[in-house]
C-alpha cells in the first residue's frame, strides 16, 4: 500500500485543483450537510466534515502535499 502524500499540483492541473477547492467550499452553503450524512461518510459530525474541508482547501491552495485517504 503506497502512504506518502503527494503535493496535488504534482497529479492534478491547476484548473482541477481549482474546481476541487471550490466543491469543498460548497458544503458550507446553504444546502449544507446534515449531521447523520457526514456520519455516514465518515466524519465525526457536520463540524468535523467543515473543519476537514477547510483544511483540505489549505492544503490544496498551498500546493501542500496531500495523503492518500484525502
Amino acid at each position: 500500500m503506497h502512504t506518502a502524500s503527494t503535493a496535488a499540483g504534482e497529479l492534478l492541473t491547476t484548473d482541477e485543483i481549482g474546481l476541487l477547492r471550490r466543491a469543498l467550499l460548497e458544503w458550507g452553503g446553504p444546502a449544507r450537510c446534515s449531521d447523520e450524512l457526514a456520519s455516514g461518510m465518515g466524519f465525526a459530525g457536520m463540524q468535523d466534515l467543515l473543519d476537514q474541508c477547510r483544511r483540505l482547501r489549505a492544503e490544496l491552495g498551498d500546493g501542500a502535499p496531500i495523503s492518500p485517504v484525502d
